[in-house]
């Protein structure tokens, strides 16, 4: 990317914008890194979901695509530095001080800060919150109480306003939220947004071929 002098510009402007924005123009951003990310990891055959007017019916066609834009050694790279960068910064600390990580993310107590480069710019880190209470369920699935009452609470697959309802020490494996999902009709394909009961579950699932 240092030498690219087409790609570092577009994902240094993609990432001010990530930083520098908030809400859905944030979100926006963030959705074009990701994309631009993933794009490198596609693979080059692949297919896309189309919908079709067939016999005076709507129906769901696969269309095989040619995907063009894809460089895996730049996609495995980037996953790989991640992963490099996390574990670096979690072995600078006490181990028993550590508390729980995510791919680009950690929570931990003590006084040893990690080895790690505080800044604004791509790569660096940022502290998000201070002196806090953690309430830890599993993978992205958990709650920081700060000392002037916010509460932060991460549930992967669960709506932020649906989020909110749940108090701290409330979240935990099994715990179901009302909230509201996507669905489609099977004959008249619009899609619907009907009420669920969301159950937290932060299990590794396990797939298997017969």
């Amino acid at each position: 990317m240092g030498e690219n002098l087409i790609l570092k510009p577009y994902v240094e402007m993609l990432y001010k914008g990530k930083q520098t924005n908030t809400g859905s123009r944030k979100l926006y951003y963030k959705y074009l890194l990701n994309a631009l990310y993933g794009k490198f990891l596609t693979r080059p055959d692949g297919i896309s979901i189309d919908y079709q007017i067939i016999n005076d019916e709507w129906q769901r066609v696969k269309i095989p695509t040619e995907k063009r834009v894809n460089y895996m050694p730049l996609g495995s790279w980037i996953a790989m530095e991640g992963r490099v960068t996390l574990m670096r910064a979690i072995l600078s600390i006490p181990q028993e001080n550590f508390i729980y990580c995510d791919t680009d993310s950690m929570i931990f107590t003590g006084d040893k800060f990690p080895n790690v480069t505080i800044g604004e710019n791509l790569g660096d880190w940022g502290i998000e919150q201070t002196n806090v209470r953690a309430n830890v369920v599993g993978a992205k699935t958990y709650q920081e109480l700060t000392n002037d009452g916010k509460l932060i609470t991460k549930c992967g697959g669960l709506p932020q306003k649906d989020k909110e309802k749940v108090a701290w020490g409330e979240l935990k494996e099994g715990l179901q939220v009302e909230t509201a999902k996507p669905r489609r009709d099977k004959d008249s394909w619009a899609i619907n947004i009907e009420p669920i009961l969301y159950t937290v579950n932060t299990r590794a699932n396990t797939f298997y071929t017969r």
